[in-house]
């Protein structure tokens, strides 16, 4: 398991990169990628803050699982 944070800080090239990366090793067996990232910012910096219905396909297909943590309750003391 390869788990990748803040994945929305990145820039342009850098994201490229790690897509490429991802999509490379994604045919090894037993190798999961776990990412975290704002979907809409990672879309808007991949392909220029063009909008799109095929770029927010592209990211369905490329990141076919997604759990949004973002309206999860904390907790806690």
């Amino acid at each position: 398991m390869v788990l990748l944070d803040e994945i929305d800080r990145m820039q342009k090239p850098e994201l490229l990169t790690l897509l490429k990366i991802i999509r490379g090793a994604a045919s090894l067996p037993n190798l999961t990628f776990v990412c975290a990232l704002n979907q809409t910012h990672v879309e808007n910096v991949t392909f220029d803050n063009r909008q799109d219905a095929d770029h927010h396909e592209f990211f369905e297909k490329f990141f076919p699982t997604v759990i949004d943590f973002t309206k999860a309750e904390r907790g806690g003391p």
